[in-house]
């Protein structure tokens, strides 16, 4: 119970679960009213003094045994000191008509805790790395895990379910919780952005896959994210001048853009900052390395 109440307890929410899985309540004691349990802590007594100091045994079999044998033949046949009723006639004739057919399953105990969300988007369980949605990292979350299926939750809201792996220090990621700019992308698609923006932007891209075929990626991606700063009209252009002069470089339409030189006419020379201060006669290196 984590908010102790007579009339309507707020029961912790795997126990309440677990009452509701099998269609039954709790009764819940008034918090320093020891009298209330009283009858539960009388049968733990009676337990001890009546079937355990007679046990004989060597194992815990011995035992488990042993007690049943105690509760069918001794425990529920005596005449209880309260009700003045044997337990086993009360069973038969009054409660058992009343009980409800159990589940065809057991309900699952879930191994329940919380974890601070890494920078990465990350939980750590049991020697692994899982992912969530990229807006809770550096959040607390709740997880709860049957050794097979780890689910995640803020609050009660399910954000992500993973299998738990069998291996150690592996990262286990979904690809949807991966945030827009690092989402994996196709090509197709990265070709109909750039085209979006303009016919010569298009063309860019086409020479921007031959020229640097590993890293056009991230570079698209920069030249996608110009629209924040400049106009479809403006990123066009530049990407016409960087393709007369071979220019393929995000950098390159980046510097163009930020510069306007795509109002410059292509005949006109190319600014250059260039400075002499690391100029060196190449034979100097030659005689450095000898």
């Amino acid at each position: 119970m984590t908010t102790p109440d007579l009339y309507e307890p707020e029961l912790q929410r795997q126990y309440s679960a677990f009452l509701s899985y099998y269609g039954c309540a709790g009764i819940a004691c008034r918090p320093r009213r020891p009298q209330d349990k009283g009858k539960v802590e009388s049968s733990i007594k009676y337990v001890k003094n009546n079937f355990l100091k007679g046990f004989e045994g060597n194992s815990y079999h011995d035992l488990l045994c042993g007690l049943k044998v105690w509760n069918e033949e001794i425990c529920n046949k005596r005449v209880h000191g309260t009700t003045r009723r044997v337990p086993l006639a009360m069973f038969q004739q009054n409660e058992k008509p009343a009980l409800l057919d159990l589940p065809l399953l057991r309900y699952e105990i879930l191994d329940v805790g919380s974890r601070k969300v890494t920078r990465l988007a990350h939980v750590s369980y049991r020697h692994n790395y899982y992912s969530v949605p990229s807006t809770y990292a550096g959040k607390t979350v709740r997880l709860e895990s049957n050794g097979t299926c780890l689910k995640i939750f803020d609050g009660s809201v399910q954000i992500a379910v993973h299998q738990v792996s069998g291996q150690i220090g592996m990262y286990v990621s979904r690809q949807e919780h991966r945030p827009e700019y690092k989402k994996n992308v196709s090509r197709e698609e990265y070709q109909y952005q750039m085209a979006g923006i303009g016919p010569y932007t298009a063309r860019f891209f086409e020479h921007l896959m031959v020229a640097v075929p590993t890293h056009w990626g991230p570079m698209t991606r920069g030249i996608l994210k110009l629209r924040k700063r400049f106009t479809d009209q403006q990123i066009d252009l530049s990407c016409k001048r960087a393709i007369y002069f071979g220019a393929f470089s995000y950098q390159q339409v980046k510097r163009i853009c930020e510069n306007e030189l795509y109002q410059q006419n292509y005949d006109e020379p190319v600014p250059m900052a260039y400075s002499r201060e690391y100029e060196h006669e190449l034979g100097l290196y030659d005689r450095l390395t000898n």
